[in-house]
């Protein structure tokens, strides 16, 4: 993810793939490498996905863990306010991430 922020070498737009992408990357496997590829790519979108979810975004399993961790080591609750704000910026972060991507893919239908 580092790279591909700070890597001007690295195309975003091909870097990252939303739900058309990965399909067309699904019917790749399946036609070379058959039921053990798709089940192979489908392996390795799983760990995807479980890494992404423990990312410390307030509305991932991971920012509730940091919440937990600040509760934690500060013996105190924080409060619902904060919670409710930082849960907004998380889902704000998520569905421009979602927006992007998914436009991304669009845009990668089309031009072909």
């Amino acid at each position: 993810m580092k790279n591909l922020v700070t890597n001007s070498e690295i195309n975003v737009g091909k870097s990252v793939m939303g739900p058309i992408q990965i399909a067309n990357q699904y019917l790749v496997a399946f036609e070379k490498g058959g039921v053990q590829a798709f089940m192979q790519l489908t392996a390795m979108l799983s760990m995807i996905l479980a890494l992404v979810n423990i990312l410390p975004i307030p509305a991932l399993d991971g920012g509730h863990v940091v919440f937990l961790l600040i509760e934690g080591i500060t013996r105190k609750e924080p409060s619902t306010k904060v919670r409710i704000i930082a849960q907004q910026i998380g889902m704000f972060f998520i569905l421009g991430l979602m927006i992007l991507i998914f436009s991304n893919d669009i845009w990668q239908f089309i031009s072909g």
